[in-house]
């Protein structure tokens, strides 16, 4: 009797240390410190991700070859052609603003002011946006591999991923 008693309690304990563990880790928002390789683009075979205190910079990685045409593009018919949106700003000055490599690679980018949206149970997404958020990366993070994807331009368009 003595023997099942025992065996109610350890299990009882690591049950709860279980759930507990399990909730933390469903909790736990932010990006995780460290770098993070590349795993999946030829193109960029030595592109890395640096995380560290509530920055991130990407290294030997071409954003503007892959977003900037398509951001800008977006932008310019949106204010220009159909009049549905007003920025202020002339064309010069949105060219400016698009570079995204100047954003992310060139500099850290600090991520601390914003809130993470959830995905899932253990996905949030990111929006590292210039002054103004008519441009920036989109990041995706995964908190329980440790995995950073930042989406194709199209939904067709392979996803980059840097892994710790």
């Amino acid at each position: 009797m003595k023997k099942s008693i025992k065996y109610i309690i350890l299990v009882s304990v690591l049950t709860v240390v279980g759930i507990i563990s399990y909730l933390f880790l469903l909790n736990s928002n932010g990006l995780a410190e460290g770098k993070y390789y590349i795993k999946n683009n030829m193109e960029f075979p030595d592109a890395y991700v640096l995380v560290n205190d509530n920055t991130i910079q990407f290294f030997n990685i071409d954003f503007n070859s892959m977003f900037r045409e398509q951001q800008l593009s977006s932008i310019l018919i949106a204010q220009e052609e159909r009049g549905v949106l007003n920025t202020g700003l002339s064309r010069q000055e949105l060219e400016n603003l698009s570079d995204i490599n100047h954003l992310v690679v060139d500099q850290a980018y600090d991520f601390s002011a914003l809130n993470p949206m959830k995905q899932g149970t253990n996905e949030y997404s990111y929006f590292l946006a210039c002054e103004g958020n008519l441009f920036g990366l989109w990041i995706n993070y995964n908190t329980w591999d440790k995995i950073i994807k930042i989406p194709g331009k199209t939904p067709t368009d392979q996803e980059i991923v840097f892994e710790r």
